[in-house]
């Protein structure tokens, strides 16, 4: 159960970012996050491992599904 809340707080985590960075960063702008060390910036990417996927995200997606529903049997199992 701590996995699963875990993950929850990571999912609601990372669409609050996502939308923060839509909302006040133009594309192609960045934000300083950590002064000197690390920027937020805004870039799209329309598929997986450097755009190679671009023309076949479906496959990312079935993929995605296919190992998620796998580790939840895990995580309900274990």
């Amino acid at each position: 159960m701590p996995y699963a809340l875990l993950a929850l707080v990571l999912v609601i985590l990372d669409q609050v970012v996502k939308y923060l960075v839509l909302t006040y960063i133009p594309l192609g702008g960045y934000v300083p996050f950590l002064p000197h060390i690390a920027c937020l910036t805004y870039v799209q990417n329309t598929g997986a491992a450097f755009s190679m996927f671009s023309e076949h995200t479906w496959m990312l997606t079935l993929l995605s599904l296919v190992v998620s529903v796998r580790l939840v049997l895990v995580l309900v199992k274990g």
